[in-house]
């Protein structure tokens, strides 16, 4: 009997052993000289891309990866010396083998050989384009920055425009004195606003010789009211240009609205209260009778 209790016994300190050792194989917690390697269930976000293609000849001229300049302000940089002509550009993040998500496409027209930097800002998703940065010397002569809304060379088509329709705009800058050029637009009734990155176009025989030629077409699909400003910077160095306290303002009208027929004939007053305003008392001359 005694020998069958000691079998039984030694049976369960058998059994908790066992037990004991598949526990500390399964549900221990590793040493920090085993912890596991962070490998495949990272994810990294892959590095923005420039991807540039010649309109004309309808090809792509390269691929590539932009480099982080800046780590704390997520700023990347690619820099490119390109030839004269049309170019497509497109700032992609993702991969050939992965969906690309587009973040810009701009349109490139080159008159002339420059070396062209990339900028990507990620935190404020803004893409621009500085050409000949090297040459900056971090100042602009605002005073000679020119825009007219009533010149052809400056704003086409002239005046109101349809909705779809696409104008070109200009704007005149001292001679080698900016390295990138933006015009800023704003819908005065969504309050939606959108920046436009302004191509370097040289210079026209109808300008001073001294000057530089900035442009972009900006297609306004709603109706609406538009004011514009013009966004300029050398290198590090920026600035803003308009009419003094005034934006520029463009007008879009829905080509289908018809004029109803009791207008067409009708006499329109327009009454200004603030013209009835006495601003001087000195002047009154009422003559009396």
């Amino acid at each position: 009997m005694h020998s069958k209790f000691k079998k039984i016994g030694l049976g369960v300190l058998l059994l908790s052993v066992l037990s004991i050792g598949v526990y500390g194989i399964f549900f221990r917690k590793p040493t920090q000289s085993e912890s596991y390697p962070e490998t495949s269930l990272q994810f990294q976000e892959p590095t923005p891309q420039v991807v540039l293609i010649d309109i004309l000849q309808n090809k792509e001229i390269f691929s590539k990866e932009m480099t982080l300049e800046n780590v704390n302000n997520e700023l990347y940089a690619l820099t490119e010396t390109l030839a004269a002509g049309t170019y497509e550009c497109k700032l992609i993040v993702g991969n050939k083998e992965q969906t690309e998500k587009w973040i810009s496409k701009e349109q490139m027209n080159l008159l002339e050989e420059k070396e062209v930097t990339f900028t990507f800002d990620k935190k404020k998703q803004d893409f621009w384009m500085d050409y000949d940065l090297k040459k900056s010397d971090g100042k602009i002569n605002r005073t000679q920055l020119f825009h007219n809304t009533w010149m052809e060379t400056f704003r086409t088509p002239f005046g109101a425009v349809p909705a779809n329709t696409k104008v070109r705009l200009r704007l005149q800058t001292p001679k080698g004195d900016l390295t990138r050029a933006r015009v800023l637009f704003k819908d005065l009734n969504g309050e939606k606003s959108k920046i436009y990155n302004m191509t370097y176009a040289s210079k026209e025989p109808t300008l001073k010789t001294e000057a530089d030629l900035w442009e972009v077409n900006v297609l306004l699909e709603e109706k609406g009211v538009y004011e514009y400003i013009f966004m300029v910077g050398d290198g590090d160095t920026k600035a803003e240009y308009s009419q003094g306290n005034r934006k520029f303002q463009l007008t879009v009208y829905d080509p289908s609205y018809q004029t109803p027929d009791w207008m067409k004939e009708a006499v329109v007053y327009q009454i200004f209260p603030d013209r009835f305003y006495n601003g001087n008392r000195e002047n009154d001359t009422a003559k009396s009778n």
